[in-house]
Formats: C-alpha cells, structure tokens, sequence
C-alpha cells in the first residue's frame, strides 16, 4: 500500500522546493495571484508556457518574466479572472492545433481557486464517501465501478460516493448531492460525518494535480443497496476488507479513492503498524503538505 500512495505523491515536496528556489521556463514557472508574488496559486509547467507565448492576446491574461506567472494586474475582479482565463481556455479547447486540452473531456464545470483569505491555488478540491456496513462486528464496504464511459478513469473502482467540489456548495452540501446523485441515498447532514481531509500531489496524463479531498463515513443499513441516478457508476459491490486490501494492491482503484480507502482502512485499525512496514510513509504520504492556500467555509 506504500506504493499506492507513493505514486499519488510522485511529485514530491522537494521538486516543489527546487521548482520555488530555481524556477525556469525550461521545467515550470510558479504562478501567483498577482504581481506581490505573495501568493502562490499554482505552476505553469514548459509546455503551457511555450503554448501562451503563441497566443495573441495572452498577455491580457498572465505577465510572464523569467522568474514567475502572475495574473494581470488589470484583472482585478474575481468575474474579470474568470472571464479572461475561461476565455483563453475555450480558444486553446477550439483550436484543432491545441493538443494539451484534448486529452480528456471539457466538462463546462468551474472550480474555485483561493486565496489566502480563502477568497480566490489551482488545486483540485473533491468529497468521498466511505458507505460501509457493520454486522455483528464485521465491517464490509461499499465499492462503485466507474462507468466505462467516464472521461477519466473509466471502469477503475471508486468509493460509493465521490467528486469534485464545486465553486457554489460547501464540501458537506456537495456530499449530500452526491450521494444521491451517484447511489440513491438521502441523508441530511446529521447523517453523514466528516473524518480527514486528505492532500496529495501527482504528476501524469492531466498534468500536475495538487488535490485535497473531504472524506466522509456514512454508515448504512445493512439491507441498503444503492442504486446510482446519475449514470456516473456501472454498478457497485459490498466488498469485505480482504476483498478491499486485494483491489488495492491490485492497483484497481482510481488514486485518490484508493487514498481514501486506505485511509479508512488506517482509521478502523485494519492496518497494523506492527505489520505494515511502510505504516508512518503512508500516515505522512495522505496528508502532505501543498505549498498552496485553501479554502474557509463559514
């Protein structure tokens, strides 16, 4: 399991540090919210830089020196941000010569990016939900299979409920949605309990991806089955916790899902430090340090 995690951190903290110290076009640039460069909100790896010193009318958008990425200092609005950077990314998504959005499927979704008020880095934010049961002492868990027509990660294992946070909800009103959408479970807020969060940073196909997610635990009625509404889940499975250590090691489930599994695993005692060798990376690896602000829910 110390492999699984491993690979959700494969960007580690000390490329951060080099990228930050020595930053060069050459690998990425860090980007900041504005020209202060007092809050870092994300990088601009080489080939995104290469890609907007071909776009006319970018600089509009990003002031780029040899050093960092700050958004425009006209753009002072967080609807002029919006506008101009969803702007530039509808133009890259239309353009047959652009190949770096193609990859996967434009959604029309918007996420927030946050300051250090947790006002406005360009993270990726996400709920999951533990559906588990508990018979008589023994604990078995609610799995989903993607659909094989998701976009990403199509047919990989996935916990009973997940997804990503949206600019408008609160991480607890977003996992009320979703576990209806995605398994046909109505609960209220009182029902469902917020345990971790838990941050990793990858690098792969989509790019660099700082993301953090809300988990949850919801436990259900052992006669509950969950039916998803959404089309999102080919179908889910009542696993028990051998069944769930054998997906994971058999590489199964999407990254952050599996992070979420083996962090209820940790919680419930169904890893044992005396046995796990790797037991203190894999506590450390859920919940890395990201160099970015976040958000503050009120």
């Amino acid at each position: 399991m110390e492999a699984l995690v491993d690979a959700a951190n494969n960007l580690s903290h000390e490329a951060i540090l080099q990228f930050l110290s020595h930053p060069s076009k050459d690998t990425a640039l860090p980007l900041y919210l504005d020209a202060s460069h007092s809050c870092l909100i994300g990088f601009i790896r080489a080939e995104v830089l290469t890609l907007l010193s071909k776009t006319p009318g970018s600089d509009a958008v990003f002031t780029i020196t040899d050093t960092a990425v700050s958004i425009n200092s006209t753009l002072v609005s967080e609807q002029e941000r919006t506008h101009a950077l969803e702007s530039l990314l509808i133009r890259w998504r239309d353009d047959p010569n652009v190949t770096l959005l193609k990859s996967t499927k434009w959604r029309s979704e918007r996420y927030s990016v946050w300051d250090k008020e947790g006002n406005v880095a360009l993270q990726v934010y996400g709920c999951h939900v533990n559906g588990y049961t508990e018979t008589d002492d023994v604990i078995k868990y609610w799995v989903a299979r993607r659909s094989y027509t998701k976009p990403t990660y199509p047919g990989m294992l996935d916990n009973m409920v997940g997804g990503g946070l949206p600019h408008s909800l609160s991480p607890t009103a977003n996992v009320i949605k979703e576990c209806f959408e995605e398994a046909g479970v109505v609960i209220t807020s009182d029902k469902v309990k917020p345990v971790s969060v838990l941050t990793s940073f990858m690098a792969g196909e989509r790019g660099w991806v700082p993301d953090t997610e809300f988990i949850y635990d919801l436990k259900l009625d052992p006669a509950f089955k969950p039916v998803c509404q959404d089309g999102e889940v080919h179908g889910f499975e009542l696993m028990s916790i051998e069944q769930l250590k054998e997906c994971l090691l058999r590489n199964e489930f999407m990254p952050e899902s599996g992070l979420c599994v083996i962090d209820f695993l940790m919680r419930h005692g169904f890893i044992d430090p005396s046995k796990e060798p790797g037991y203190m990376n894999i506590a450390s690896g859920l919940r890395r340090s990201l160099p970015f602000p976040g958000p503050r829910y009120q």
